[in-house]
C-alpha cells in the first residue's frame, strides 16, 4: 500500500507540474527555430499511437485483474482461514499488479504532457490551419481529464486562433493605411488613436488576465505598441507585422 500511495502522490504532483510548465515564453526567433522540431514531434506522436493504445488496453486489463484477484482474496480468506501462505501469495500478486498499473499510468501521463506541450506550442507559432487541427486532435487525445480541464484554455485559443488573427490583422492594416501616420502635424493624434485602438482590440481585452494566450499575437501586439510608444516622428511602419499575420 505504501508503494501505491507514493505513486499516486507522484501522479498528482505531475498533473500540477504539467499545468505550470505548459506555457514557455520564448523570443520569436526561438519560436521559428523550434518550428521544425514541433512539426517532427507530431510524427513521433503518430508513430507512438499504437503504443499509447496498447498502454490504455493494458491498463484496463490490469484493473480487471486487480478486481478479480481482490474478489478471490476475499473468498479465499473466508474459505481458508488457516492458509496464510496462500493469502500472502495473493497479496503479493496484488502488490505487483498495483505497481505495474502505477508504472503504466506514469507512462500515459508522460505522453499526455507531450500532447499538451505540442498543442500549446502551436499558439507560439504563425497560424497554420492544418497544424492547428492536428494540435486540437492531440489535445483532445489527452487521457488525464483533470489535466485537460486545467488547461482547457489552450483548446479554446486554438479554436479561435483564426478569428483573432484576422481581427488583429485588420486592426494593424487599418493603422498602416491611416494617412495621419505619415503626417507630422497629425502624427501625435494618430499615435494616441492607434494605442487606444490596440488596447480596445477584442483579442487584447479577451486575453487579459488569462494564464494561456495566443503568444504569437501577443508578440505582434507588443511590437506594435512598443514602436508607437518610442516613435518621436512619423516613422512608424507595420508592414513587416502585416506580412507575419498572413494566413
Amino acid at each position: 500500500m505504501k508503494i501505491i500511495i507514493v505513486m499516486l502522490f507522484l501522479l498528482s504532483s505531475l498533473s500540477v507540474a504539467y499545468a505550470q510548465e505548459a506555457t514557455v515564453t520564448m523570443s520569436m526567433t526561438e519560436y521559428e527555430m523550434t518550428k521544425s522540431k514541433t512539426d517532427s514531434l507530431l510524427l513521433i506522436l503518430s508513430n507512438n499511437q499504437v503504443e499509447i493504445d496498447s498502454l490504455n488496453t493494458s491498463l484496463r486489463e490490469q484493473n480487471s485483474v486487480i478486481k478479480r484477484l481482490r474478489g478471490q482474496l476475499k473468498d479465499l480468506s473466508s474459505l481458508y482461514q488457516g492458509n496464510d501462505s496462500l493469502i500472502l501469495t495473493l497479496k503479493d500478486s496484488l502488490s505487483i499488479q498495483a505497481n505495474e498499473i502505477a508504472r503504466l499510468k506514469v507512462e500515459v501521463a508522460s505522453l499526455d504532457m507531450v500532447r499538451l506541450r505540442y498543442a500549446n506550442g502551436r499558439l507560439q507559432l504563425p497560424y497554420n490551419q492544418e497544424k492547428i487541427n492536428e494540435a486540437i486532435e492531440l489535445f483532445n487525445g489527452i487521457s488525464d481529464e483533470n489535466l485537460k480541464n486545467e488547461c482547457s484554455e489552450i483548446l479554446s485559443w486554438l479554436r479561435q486562433y483564426n478569428f483573432y488573427l484576422r481581427e488583429v490583422k485588420d486592426l494593424i492594416q487599418s493603422l498602416q493605411s491611416d494617412t495621419r501616420r505619415e503626417n507630422k502635424f497629425d502624427f501625435d493624434a494618430w499615435r494616441s488613436y492607434a494605442l487606444k485602438s490596440i488596447n480596445q482590440n477584442g483579442y487584447v481585452k479577451d486575453s487579459h488576465g488569462h494564464y494561456f494566450t495566443i503568444i504569437f499575437l501577443d508578440e505582434i501586439i507588443s511590437i506594435a505598441k512598443n514602436r508607437l510608444t518610442k516613435a518621436t516622428k512619423p516613422t512608424v511602419d507595420f508592414s513587416d507585422l502585416i506580412d507575419r499575420l498572413q494566413l
